[in-house]
């Protein structure tokens, strides 16, 4: 179970229903086995398969005869007659993306695997099949001529593809214009299924089967609203609101005047080169009212005011894996220091141990320093020379408090600091 910076994708320790198992072949691959092998034992009865695959994703590992189909290619070039426009890529960004389109056909094969299976077993006719990516690439390449990548509200960065197949309901290929949101596919699902939705919450998508069914839409007024920010929304950064053609994308301050905005109408301008906000300035303050609108309700969520706790020391889960996604680096600009902090809440006081994984091995001297509310320890190792730390048999009270964690590293001339990479905690009683 360490960290495999240069061949973690291929023969992968994965979780498998709340234990660590050593798999063989290459991950995508894997993944898709383990579905296949689902359906066959599902398939006298209705069934709910979701497939998650890591790639295409750093790191760009893949097995060599899907790479040699692009080894040779030019990803600047982009395609014959194609005048869209298209990033400027350097060699680091063509590499990447040669490893990027190689993931792609081997995702395509094995999405191939699945579909011939449910033909096979005679379920295609009343499968809904739901196909959908993450959104945006990090190092440039080809985007369909789309400004922006991941981490901004540009369409290179929120735009993706998702394909519905359901051959039962769902008549003849056709391509769907109206926009469209992740969290429409609960209402779809619930009306597709008969199923009621909660009447005690808000929910903000809308079923799609009239899109699906080929009946009028019923979207033409429905704005949609995007934010990216590690952290809390900000009025009114990496911000955006799309209703009907136009778009209005906030990259500036609070305090910023409606000009410093930027404006597009998406059918005329789909690449999102023109700024027409100057000439359009009371259709961009209307959208920008209900763009604050929802950022206060954003802020104001109950999920974001007392964000949700990873439980630690119950016997559903142990160990309890405490991963960068949800980590808070806390800076120390004076002591040029990092700590990593999780929100957790230790279920039961007892006797536990803390396993620290790192990703290069620790050689020198160092100290590891515990905090959790009014609870703090330190540890000393000398030279471990391994990539795991390990703080055993200390007793953790019942608390809700943020664990707080740093290593220092203790040199000759300067100390230094290092976040863990991730942070398992077991308990042992």
């Amino acid at each position: 179970n360490t960290l495999k910076a240069d061949s973690s994708y291929f023969n992968p320790t994965l979780w498998q229903n709340g234990e660590m198992v050593k798999t063989k072949g290459y991950c995508s691959d894997v993944f898709t086995d383990a579905a296949i092998d689902f359906v066959e034992n599902n398939k006298e009865q209705p069934f709910f398969l979701y497939l998650a695959f890591n790639a295409p994703h750093a790191p760009l590992q893949v097995p060599q005869k899907y790479y040699n189909l692009y080894k040779d290619i030019d990803p600047a070039k982009g395609f014959e007659n194609d005048i869209r426009p298209f990033p400027e890529m350097d060699e680091k960004s063509k590499s990447a993306a040669r490893k990027v389109y190689a993931m792609v056909s081997n995702i395509d094969e094995n999405m191939g695997k699945l579909l011939n299976k449910l033909n096979e077993l005679e379920l295609e006719q009343n499968t809904l099949v739901i196909f959908m990516t993450d959104n945006g690439p990090v190092p440039y390449r080809y985007l369909a001529g789309m400004r922006g990548r991941k981490s901004l509200v540009f369409q290179g960065g929120v735009r993706v593809p998702c394909f519905w197949r359901y051959p039962r309901e769902f008549k003849g290929n056709r391509d769907i214009f109206t926009p469209a949101s992740h969290y429409d596919i609960l209402p779809t699902l619930a009306e597709l299924c008969g199923g009621k939705i909660p009447a005690d919450r808000k929910i903000d998508g809308k079923s799609l089967l009239p899109l699906l069914k080929n009946r009028k839409s019923v979207f033409s007024d429905r704005s949609l609203c995007r934010s990216w920010m590690r952290g809390l929304p900000e009025k009114y950064n990496n911000v955006s609101i799309r209703k009907g053609n136009y778009k209005l994308v906030g990259n500036c301050e609070e305090a910023a005047t409606i000009e410093q905005f930027e404006l597009f109408n998406i059918a005329k301008d789909p690449y999102e080169l023109n700024n027409i906000v100057e000439s359009n300035n009371n259709k961009a303050l209307a959208l920008k009212t209900e763009m604050g609108r929802w950022l206060d309700e954003m802020v104001a969520s109950p999920n974001i005011v007392n964000p949700p706790r990873v439980v630690i020391g119950t016997r559903f889960e142990n160990p309890s894996i405490l991963n960068l996604n949800d980590v808070v680096v806390l800076k120390n600009k004076q002591l040029k220091s990092n700590s990593a902090s999780w929100k957790i809440e230790i279920a039961n006081s007892g006797s536990y141990d803390i396993l620290f994984h790192f990703r290069q091995k620790i050689t020198a001297d160092c100290q590891i320093q515990i905090n959790l509310g009014a609870f703090e320890h330190n540890v000393h190792f000398e030279r471990p020379h391994s990539d795991v730390l390990k703080v055993e048999n200390i007793q953790l009270p019942a608390v809700k408090a943020d664990l707080i964690t740093s290593l220092l590293l203790i040199g000759e001339n300067k100390n230094t600091y290092i976040t863990p990479f991730y942070v398992e905690v077991r308990r042992r009683s």
